[in-house]
């Protein structure tokens, strides 16, 4: 087989995995503390069959620095707050920033697209080997609630609050 075909045969399994997940990260490369991250959210469906109009991304404490990606068509909007404590950022205190990064628009329910965003994860935060992103996702009708970070694994779309999307804390030696 040809790398053409298997490169083919990847990408199909890719986007049929996306088209039936949840709210998920693509590509979620770990995070380090002390070091800058893009991360990239996947919304594969609205609600009931009618469109997202609105994805609401909220940041745990500990990342700062955030900078939402423009998306042609979508309106975006930051909620900035005082942090829990005082963060560093390239050698000065942080103690306010973004805590909510919100995109208003219309993607249809037959349709998927990403939302990205920038920020650092701050020397000082929280030693977790785990860190979740509570997404709200508002349709034309309902939403989802992707805002559990528990760690249950929920299966299918009836729970009030589905698994909120994380990723992996990368810990070197």
């Amino acid at each position: 087989m040809n790398n053409i075909v298997k490169l083919s045969l990847i990408a199909s399994t890719l986007l049929m995995q996306i088209a039936t997940a949840h709210v998920s990260f693509i590509d979620a490369k770990p995070i380090t503390q002390g070091k800058a991250f893009k991360a990239t959210f996947a919304i594969p469906h609205g609600c009931a069959n009618t469109p997202t109009t609105k994805v609401s991304i909220q940041t745990p404490e500990g990342i700062i620095g955030i900078k939402p990606m423009l998306k042609p068509n979508w309106a975006i909007t930051t909620k900035i707050q005082p942090y829990a404590k005082t963060y560093q950022q390239y050698g000065q205190n942080i103690t306010q920033g973004v805590t909510t990064v919100t995109w208003e628009g219309i993607l249809p329910d037959q349709y998927y697209d990403e939302f990205t965003i920038t920020g650092y994860f701050a020397d000082n935060a929280n030693n977790r080997a785990e860190i979740y992103f509570p997404v709200i996702q508002t349709c034309e009708v309902g939403e989802y609630l992707w805002t559990d970070t528990s760690g249950h694994q929920h299966h299918g779309h009836d729970a009030k609050e589905l698994n909120a999307p994380s990723l992996k804390v990368f810990k070197p030696n």
